[in-house]
């Protein structure tokens, strides 16, 4: 009895141990798989290449420098990072992390990992502009046809102003001695950076007046909007905040605790359920200021009565690779 009780406990654990094989594996299937969707959001390609070298002469009567001169010399790399859904991407790193370069020939020049300091790797939110876009005009026939059949159309709109997703920087920092390693041309830079998701969106709309109430955002945010005080084309607000879970980092960096949620943004809605373009320009905090005071004035304005706090859910740090290809070397 005891030697088949024996055999029953192994087969058990055997057939334990083979499902939490295959379990592991379908999760790192499924995260390999996350992973790819997440790298295939963001496009990176370099812009620009820099050389600088400044050298600096010190007189010997007037500075306490004893040094008869002194110079320095950096070479950087500047790169844009299109994000192809921001209903997704929140924010990357605009602090990337070399591994590899190789000459015009493929020859490797300089090899990492470096391991980063990540204390100092903040994530810059999404960046907006505006730009002014004049509404296309019905073609000359089908005006003729509408003037003959007296069919009335409302006047052609003006311009109107549009929100444009803009791409983040990224910089990448070379030590001086690529340029004579690399010749004429670097053949490649591998390395990686780092970008923050979000599995999925909400938007919490409240009405932009005045409310006594403390209201949740997330599960350690809460804000009170105390005054909303409009004149004419202008509104000046308040808004109180505090943090009922603890305290929060005013600026995400890669690696920091993630909370369930986050609030991603802030946005203020019209009375007809478009976005005014206020607080839309440059690139946003992560997570997004949501109390203080403020004003803000416009032919827009008056038509704001929604305040919307866009929060992500399970957000998620992601190392996303990248390969730039036939850098021009410049001439010191």
């Amino acid at each position: 009895m005891g030697y088949e009780t024996e055999n029953k406990m192994k087969r058990l654990m055997l057939v334990i141990f083979v499902i939490a094989a295959a379990t592991n594996l379908l999760m790192a299937k499924a995260d390999s798989a996350k992973q790819n969707k997440i790298e295939k959001l963001l496009k990176t390609d370099w812009e620009s290449i820099h050389y600088s070298k400044n050298v600096s002469v010190y007189n010997p009567r007037v500075s306490s420098n004893q040094r008869s001169s002194s110079s320095s010399e950096s070479v950087s790399v500047s790169c844009k990072v299109e994000i192809l859904d921001p209903n997704v991407i929140l924010g990357t790193c605009s602090q990337a992390v070399v591994t590899e370069i190789t000459d015009s020939k493929g020859q490797v020049i300089s090899s990492g990992p470096e391991l980063p300091n990540t204390s100092s790797m903040i994530y810059d939110g999404l960046r907006y502009n505006t730009r002014m876009v004049i509404p296309k005009r019905d073609p000359q026939w089908k005006q003729i046809m509408e003037s003959v059949m007296r069919i009335r159309k409302e006047t052609n709109p003006g311009p109107q102003r549009v929100l444009e997703l803009q791409p983040n920087n990224l910089q990448i920092k070379l030590d001086k001695e690529i340029l004579q390693k690399a010749g004429a041309e670097i053949g490649s830079i591998k390395g990686y950076f780092y970008a923050l998701s979000a599995g999925s969106l909400k938007n919490v709309d409240l009405p932009f007046e005045p409310n006594d109430n403390w209201i949740p955002l997330t599960d350690n945010r809460e804000i009170k909007i105390k005054d909303v005080q409009r004149s004419g084309s202008s509104i000046n607000y308040s808004i109180e905040e505090r943090n009922p879970g603890g305290n929060q980092s005013f600026s995400l960096k890669v690696g920091d605790y993630l909370p369930r949620q986050i609030i991603s943004s802030r946005r203020f809605v019209k009375e007809d359920g478009t976005l005014s373009n206020h607080f839309m320009f440059g690139s946003q905090q992560l997570p997004a200021h949501v109390g203080g005071g403020g004003s803000m004035g416009g032919t827009d304005v008056p038509q704001i009565t929604t305040i919307r706090f866009v929060i992500a859910e399970d957000p998620n740090h992601n190392k996303i690779p990248f390969e730039l290809k036939n850098i021009p070397v410049p001439k010191p």
